[in-house]
């Protein structure tokens, strides 16, 4: 016997509902990450719908990529002198306004500003 078996069908609907609404209402962590991105030394570092990136430092900006070889891996590509350096690969957690990205076993915090 399942669980429909044993509550009114009004009570699997309403819990179908919630089950999904839920679920739809759920955004993509590879989504949240979009926007604007400061770290405690003030770099910003912003992330476009396209995959393109921007870091803006005190040193001078630099362009790149990133993409998520899986759901918990972030890959960073960065243009000009920076890509002499190669891709980056690291773990990444990103919420509604804290971004972690962990590269090469040190660890970034960002704070979203837009």
């Amino acid at each position: 016997m399942g669980i429909s078996a044993k509550m009114p069908p009004s009570v699997v609907a309403i819990l179908l509902c919630v089950i999904l609404f839920t679920t739809s209402c759920a955004v993509e962590p590879k989504k949240m990450i979009v926007g604007t991105w400061r770290d405690r030394d003030g770099d910003a570092w912003e992330f476009f719908p396209d995959g393109t990136l921007s870091v803006s430092t005190k040193r001078g900006a630099v362009t790149g990529k990133y993409s998520f070889p899986d759901q918990d891996h972030i890959k960073l590509e960065m243009d000009g002198i920076a890509a002499g350096f190669g891709p980056k690969v690291g773990t990444y957690s990103v919420s509604s306004d804290v971004l972690n990205i962990t590269l090469n076993g040190q660890e970034d915090v960002f704070h979203r500003t837009k």
